[in-house]
């Protein structure tokens, strides 16, 4: 859980403490009242990628600082900055880490969506991925996804070798027909020669 956020110049925020407390918080506000600034900064601070234009007109550099609960551990304090000329340093416990490790670090600590992030749940395309995962049918699903795979490469291989058996049946057909012609003709031996000259 968040506990504390702590941004300064960052974008039109020029020295921001935000504390947050256990339970649902909803951070609310008018058109143009910071709600995206906000979460932009929680963004970067999590790995987001890095923009110059985060950096407040007139400052060196942006810092966003938050405090995390996670259970009854010791807080985790993680820190990233970007300079006016968009270089980035990241922090952990205030050691510098590698943006890998932050992401890694961050990955349980926050879960950022946007407004339209749940639009999906009301397109049918996703309702049987839903209803999969919510029964824990996931694994009986792909175990079946194969099934119906193997099924449908024998329906074709069967498709393959009917029509197989079909085109030799019409050759053979045709082979019987022609040697049918050949015997009403009854051709003697070398008459085709004689029949040249």
């Amino acid at each position: 859980m968040l506990n504390l956020l702590t941004v300064k110049n960052f974008a039109l925020l020029k020295d921001m403490e935000l504390e947050l407390f256990p339970g649902f918080t909803a951070i609310t506000g008018e058109t143009g009242a910071g709600k995206s600034l906000l979460a932009g900064a929680i963004a970067f601070l999590v790995g987001g990628k890095p923009n110059f234009a985060m950096v407040r007109d007139g400052s060196r550099f942006a810092m966003v600082e938050g405090e995390f609960a996670l259970g009854s551990a010791e807080p985790i304090l993680l820190r990233r900055e970007i300079t006016a000329d968009g270089r980035t340093r990241v922090f952990y416990q205030d050691s510098p880490i590698r943006l890998k490790e932050l992401l890694e670090i961050a990955q349980p600590l926050v879960d950022i969506t946007s407004q339209r992030a749940f639009s999906h749940l009301l397109e049918p395309a996703y309702h049987l991925d839903f209803l999969d995962r919510w029964g824990n049918l996931t694994a009986a699903r792909e175990q079946m996804e194969r099934f119906d795979n193997g099924f449908r490469t024998l329906q074709r291989e069967i498709a393959d070798a009917v029509e197989t058996r079909e085109r030799f049946k019409r050759e053979r057909e045709l082979h019987e027909f022609q040697k049918k012609e050949i015997d009403v003709v009854a051709p003697l031996p070398g008459e085709d020669e004689r029949l040249q000259n």
